[in-house]
C-alpha cells in the first residue's frame, strides 16, 4: 500500500500496487484534502465503477470502466450538482439515447448515439424548456428538414440539410409567423431566387444569388406593390 503527498504536505494520492501494477481501489485527492477521483485498477487499467470529483466534493463524473475503456451508464454533473449529462458508453463509444442539461437543470438536448456518431432525430431546448431546434443526423452529419426556434417556441427558421450542409429550399419567419424570407442553399451558399417580405407578408425584394453572393438584376417593390429592378 502507498501513499503519494503533494509539496505542501497533504496526501495527492493512496493505493495498491502488485507486480508493478496498479492494482485494487486507488484514491486521488485535490491540494484542499478533498477527493478528487476514487476507482479500481485491475493490472494498471483502470476498471470497474469510478467516481470524479470537484474542488467543493460534489460528484462531476461518476461511471463504470472495463480494462480501460469506459463501459455501461455514465453520469455527468456541474459544479452545482445539477445533471449534465446522462448516456451510455460502450468499449469507449457513446451508444443509445444521451440526455443533455442546462445547468439550471432543464433538459438541453436528447438523442441519439451509434459508435460515437449523433444518429436520428434530435430535439434540443432553450433553458426555459421551450424547444430550440430538432431535426435529423445521419453518421454524424445534419441531414433532411430541420427547423429552428425562437425562446418562445415559435417557428424561426425551416430548412433542408445535406452532409451537415444547408442545401435546399430555406424559409425564415418573422415572430408573427409571417415568412421573412425564402430561397434555395446549394452545399451552404445561397443559390437562385430568394425573396423578401415584410412582416405583414408583402413582397418587397426579390432577387437572386449565386455561390452566395448577390447576382444579376434585383426587383424592389413599393407598397403599392409597383416594381423597381435595380
Amino acid at each position: 500500500y502507498w501513499k503519494y503527498y503533494f509539496e505542501n504536505g497533504t496526501i495527492s494520492s493512496e493505493g495498491n500496487w502488485n507486480n508493478d501494477c496498479l492494482n485494487g481501489l486507488w484514491i486521488y485527492y485535490h491540494v484542499n484534502g478533498k477527493i478528487r477521483e476514487k476507482g479500481f485498477w485491475v493490472n494498471d487499467y483502470q476498471h470497474g465503477h469510478w467516481d470524479y470529483f470537484y474542488e467543493n466534493g460534489i460528484c462531476e463524473t461518476s461511471g463504470c470502466w472495463y480494462y480501460g475503456r469506459k463501459h455501461s451508464f455514465w453520469k455527468y454533473f456541474y459544479e452545482n450538482g445539477n445533471s449534465k449529462e446522462l448516456g451510455q458508453w460502450k468499449e469507449d463509444k457513446q451508444i443509445g439515447k444521451w440526455k443533455y442539461y442546462h445547468e439550471n437543470g432543464t433538459l438541453s438536448s436528447i438523442g441519439d448515439w451509434s459508435d460515437s456518431l449523433k444518429t436520428g432525430i434530435w430535439k434540443y431546448f432553450h433553458e426555459n424548456g421551450k424547444i430550440k431546434s430538432s431535426g435529423r443526423w445521419v453518421n454524424d452529419k445534419q441531414y433532411g428538414i430541420w427547423k429552428f426556434y425562437t425562446t418562445e417556441g415559435k417557428i424561426r427558421t425551416k430548412g433542408l440539410w445535406r452532409n451537415d450542409l444547408p442545401d435546399g429550399n430555406w424559409t425564415n419567419y418573422y415572430e408573427n409567423g409571417k415568412k421573412r424570407e425564402q430561397g434555395i442553399f446549394s452545399q451552404g451558399n445561397k443559390t437562385g431566387i430568394w425573396r423578401y417580405y415584410s412582416e405583414n407578408g408583402r413582397l418587397i425584394i426579390k432577387g437572386r444569388w449565386k455561390d452566395d453572393l448577390q447576382n444579376g438584376e434585383w426587383t424592389y417593390y413599393f407598397e403599392s406593390g409597383i416594381p423597381a429592378t435595380l
